[in-house]
């Protein structure tokens, strides 16, 4: 396999994300292989989105490797720094497929929002007069 197409392959006009988990993580991710739509049909694309998700990934399996490896740490400061990081790691391989981030705080004001515009929306389609039913 050349450089350019590590860890891609394509299948019916797209191009996905394919690899290997390594050994030590693997029983923390309950998979073997992790396999990604990149949303394109494009191999320049594909090799962009392709290079944003491999970093993500190696950062993500350093640091579970480094948060089991490390006697010194306290059960439960490696319990609480293992969920930071692996969180920090979710939100980043969340940006590498393109999805965006509101943090939880923030949910209310976006859900009111969305509630407002179809409230508004369904009260203009109910004051529209409708012919009686025969």
């Amino acid at each position: 396999m050349r450089e350019q197409d590590r860890y891609l392959q394509n299948r019916g006009m797209k191009w996905y994300y394919v690899r290997r988990i390594p050994a030590h993580p693997r029983h923390l991710e309950g998979r073997h292989t992790i396999r990604v739509t990149l949303r394109t049909h494009s191999l320049e694309i594909a090799c962009e989105r392709r290079k944003a998700q491999e970093a993500v990934d190696d950062q993500y399996w350093a640091t579970l490797l480094d948060l089991y490896t490390r006697p010194e740490i306290v059960v439960d400061t490696r319990k609480l720094q293992f969920d930071q990081r692996r969180y920090k790691a979710a939100r980043a391989r969340g940006s590498a497929r393109s999805l965006s981030y509101i943090p939880a705080d923030d949910l209310p004001s976006h859900i009111d929002l969305m509630t407002s515009s179809n409230a508004s929306a369904s009260s203009k389609r109910s004051t529209r007069a409708t012919p009686p039913r025969a």
